[in-house]
């Protein structure tokens, strides 16, 4: 983990993860740690922020992911019903003829 004092920027190298190479956090203004930096409490602090709300917006994605499935579900399951009314329709006519 590397810390800009400046502007207060965390870079993440190496993260564990199958989909994330690198990731940059950017801490708010206001907040001291740029003192205590090296100490592994501030850092698993740190890192443990940035899990949570990483796991969150992963969370989030996920739901609209399924809204959007189930909303394409019901569209094609409408279409489908309208179909097979119009089907019956036809063949209740076809055997009256």
């Amino acid at each position: 983990m590397q810390s800009n004092k400046t502007n207060m920027i965390v870079f993440l190298k190496d993260v564990e993860s199958n989909l994330i190479e690198e990731a940059v956090i950017v801490v708010k203004e206001g907040i001291n740690i740029s003192e205590n930096i090296g100490k592994k409490i501030d850092k698993k602090m740190l890192l443990q922020e940035a899990e949570l709300i990483i796991n969150n917006r992963k969370e989030e994605n996920d739901k609209n992911f399924l809204k959007f499935k189930i909303e394409k579900l019901l569209k094609k399951n409408k279409k489908l019903k309208i179909i097979n009314v119009i089907l019956v329709i036809l063949i209740l006519i076809i055997f009256l003829v």
